[in-house]
């Protein structure tokens, strides 16, 4: 599924032209410097954190075409969201329901709109994904860092990641609650 999903994106990029969001990601990452990019940042010429043109300016400078060198992050984002769905679910519920649920992702607007994009919102729902991923295992600390990471890359590519916070605080307090356990080390993270 994974694997199908890639090269049904790959083959998508290769064909499809880029249309005006993507264009203006392409400007925004083709700027001389940080500081170009911060002024351009400045007068809204688009309006997503400067960490995605980052990304997208490592990838621009890739050796391949550049509709695909544009929309391989997002292509790559979404393989690693279907793989973390599969673990989140399969953790509880076992793989063939884990293989289930990471297909139904492949009926959405995410897989036929914006899973082959030069736009950031595959990478950061990819975030989000593995933050569910790290949150089911987070007593362990690594995993919490791994929650922290994943959270604030997610809000570093896309403003609506803040919107994810309060589901997790939600979880937390459920948790603390229901357990009566307060995990201190998770609280600053899903505030």
């Amino acid at each position: 599924m994974v694997v199908y999903a890639a090269l049904r994106n790959l083959a998508q990029a290769t064909i499809k032209p880029l249309w005006f969001d993507e264009l203006l990601t392409q400007v925004m990452a083709r700027q001389p410097g940080l500081s170009a990019l911060w002024r351009a940042l400045k007068t809204a010429a688009d309006g997503n954190p400067p960490p995605f043109y980052l990304i997208e300016r490592v990838v621009a400078a890739l050796p391949i075409n550049e509709h695909i060198a544009y929309r391989l992050p997002s292509i790559l984002a979404f393989s690693a969201i279907l793989i973390c769905l599969y673990f989140f679910v399969e953790r509880r519920s076992g793989p063939l329901t884990g293989l289930l649920c990471a297909s139904l992702v492949l009926m959405t607007p995410l897989y036929n709109y914006y899973a082959d994009e030069a736009r950031p919102y595959s990478m950061m729902i990819a975030c989000l994904a593995f933050a569910l991923v790290c949150y089911q295992r987070v007593p362990a600390v690594s995993w919490t860092m791994g929650l922290f990471a994943s959270l604030f890359l997610a809000m570093s590519l896309h403003y609506y990641a803040v919107l994810a916070f309060l589901p997790f605080f939600a979880a937390e307090l459920l948790f603390a609650l229901s357990s009566r356990r307060w995990r201190l080390l998770v609280w600053p993270l899903s505030c």
